[in-house]
């Protein structure tokens, strides 16, 4: 492979190798470059940078076993064995997660992400998420002690702005540079009683009842299913009636539209009438409940009334009138 040469940076030791490079030196940008070094060390003869990520496995007698094609030079490190692997990381973190608050352990996490070198940060993310962030649920919880409120992704962006402080004064790389999700800034309302209370679902339990229950619908509940669902895939909104006599299985087909709409851990306000009603679905409530609508007990309000011996246009000013108390 040609490469330019300049400095004395590229020039031969009088050892006849290449000049030795410092993991720590290229942590951030130039990391990548550490790596494909690496493989220049071991892989002969290469005749482009895609046959440079091509890692061929061969027995004892020089037989080809296995052809691996990498997509990073990070990758191909890791299947030629030349980085060590992140398990004594995984176990210092399990073992201060028995003992130490969520504050100390989004404080080490930092720090091995900043300084350790771990080979897949994301990994120890998703196994040590809900530890670092303990003590925002036990908030949320604490603030909200009528909803049932579980880790979602509103509390997890949390403990990614903490992260995010603490790795910035450290190295002054943002998340995304080691492969981590970048959290939502400037959004507080993600972490309020209704938002909360809309997102803490379980995903998975929501996917196995749509496996299990989307085959038994008929053939006109599948029908307004597809209809409804492809309305919220494409996001084009719209106002759909849903009518049909008693035992038909409407409130079966409302359950699955929900669970459709959750399981992508997308919000689904589920309002009804009357309370009853609302028991029906989970997460339901009133109207006015939901919506904070004005309930004056006071005043008789029959919607039959502003069709009774009313012109035209006073009915919407006596509804105006009520709504707004």
């Amino acid at each position: 492979m040609p490469v330019k040469r300049s400095g004395k940076s590229e020039k031969r030791c009088n050892s006849g190798r290449l000049p030795r490079i410092c993991d720590r030196q290229c942590l951030g940008k130039s990391h990548c470059a550490f790596h494909m070094r690496h493989v220049l060390h071991h892989v002969r003869g290469p005749i482009s940078f895609e046959d440079l990520k091509t890692v061929i496995a061969r027995d004892e007698n020089g037989d080809i076993l296995e052809i691996t094609s990498c997509s990073t030079y990070t990758e191909a490190c890791q299947v030629l064995g030349l980085l060590e692997d992140d398990s004594h990381w995984y176990q210092a973190m399990e073992e201060a997660a028995v003992s130490q608050s969520p504050a100390q352990l989004r404080y080490l996490f930092a720090i091995l992400v900043a300084v350790c070198g771990l080979n897949k940060p994301i990994t120890l993310w998703g196994n040590r998420k809900e530890d670092m962030t303990e003590d925002f649920l036990h908030q949320a919880r604490r603030n909200n002690p009528t909803e049932n409120i579980e880790y979602c992704d509103a509390l997890c962006n949390n403990t990614l702005l903490i992260l995010e402080d603490k790795i910035l004064c450290i190295t002054g790389h943002k998340l995304a540079l080691y492969g981590l999700p970048e959290p939502v800034h400037d959004q507080p309302e993600l972490t309020s009683k209704d938002v909360l209370r809309e997102t803490s679902y379980d995903v998975q339990a929501l996917r196995a009842f749509m496996a299990a229950n989307v085959p038994r619908l008929t053939p006109d509940q599948q029908q307004a299913f597809i209809a409804i669902t492809g309305m919220i895939g494409s996001e084009r909104g719209g106002i759909v009636f849903l009518d049909a006599p008693g035992g038909t299985g409407k409130t079966f087909l409302l359950i699955l539209l929900v669970a459709f709409v959750r399981k992508e851990k997308d919000m689904a306000v589920v309002v009804a009438s009357s309370g009853i009603a609302a028991t029906l679905l989970a997460g339901g409530r009133t109207a006015h409940s939901a919506f904070k609508l004005p309930l004056d007990g006071q005043i008789r309000q029959c919607p039959l009334q502003y069709f009774q011996g009313h012109r035209k246009g006073t009915c919407s000013q006596n509804l105006q009138a009520n709504c707004l108390g």
